[in-house]
């Protein structure tokens, strides 16, 4: 067993913000971008709309979409009711908030 441990948040927060940089300096610099054609702008909003049709039509994801309002509805409170907990128990207001930004990040 170790003491200490493999990475620290610090560590890890930094090695994350220098692979995002490499990443964004390599999409800047070294990818050409791709050139599509242009389109008419009466054709481009003919094809949203035939896209969102599609999406209405979709029984699957109509029911996925209620099922999430569902669940977050009541997770909602839930969460609430825990930062209140939380603020009750002595916690700050900005570390209960970030708790349950960590927890429940949707």
């Amino acid at each position: 067993p170790r003491t200490e441990p493999i990475i620290t948040l610090s560590g890890f927060m930094r090695f994350m913000a220098v692979v995002s940089i490499i990443i964004t300096f390599w999409v800047a610099f070294y990818r050409e971008p791709k050139i599509q054609p242009r389109e008419n702008k009466k054709e481009h909003v003919k094809k949203i709309f035939r896209l969102y049709k599609q999406y209405y039509k979709n029984k699957n994801l109509l029911k996925f979409a209620s099922f999430l309002t569902g669940v977050a509805i009541p997770l909602s409170m839930v969460i609430f009711v825990f930062i209140i907990e939380l603020i009750q128990a002595g916690f700050e207001k900005e570390v209960a908030s970030n708790l349950t930004t960590v927890m429940f990040p949707f």
